[in-house]
């Protein structure tokens, strides 16, 4: 499995080992990964050239084409997901959880993106949100608080 962290050395360890026990979970043996820890400024941008608005936002993700190997590691490839820690310490201060456990719940949300989940239609954030809460469950996570804006 590749997982990629480009982050600090703490970013990096914690947020593989939290992602290859989702990958566990969700009984991904074989793909990868990237995940990038961004500034606001950055993520504002990424935000705004990807059709979003020009505004900061917490998570992103960009699923690559169904069945991408990764020529590097001849791999599945799934994406890039990308964070803004500083916006996600602001959001966790908000909402009086620990800034660990929104940042997972983000990744969480974050990877069901690369899998093909989506919240346009509210039928798809139904199955989305009820999809994250199993798995939060699994993860001994607390599902009060949704990723979804």
């Amino acid at each position: 499995m590749g997982i990629r962290v480009f982050g600090t050395v703490s970013q990096q360890k914690k947020t593989a080992t939290f992602i290859a026990r989702l990958f566990s979970i969700l009984k991904i043996s074989t793909a990868g990964v990237d995940i990038y820890y961004v500034s606001d400024a950055c993520m504002r941008e990424l935000y705004k050239r990807s059709g979003g608005k020009d505004k900061v936002t917490n998570v992103l993700s960009f699923p690559q084409p169904e069945n991408f190997v990764d020529p590097e590691t001849g791999k599945e490839f799934l994406g890039e997901i990308y964070l803004a820690p500083s916006y996600i310490f602001k959001e966790a201060k908000k909402l009086n959880i620990p800034r660990d456990e929104w940042e997972r719940k983000l990744l969480v949300h974050g990877v069901l993106h690369l899998l093909g989940f989506n919240h346009e239609k509210e039928s798809d954030a139904v199955r989305m949100e009820k999809k994250e809460e199993d798995i939060l469950l699994r993860l001994h996570l607390d599902q009060h608080s949704s990723p979804r804006g």
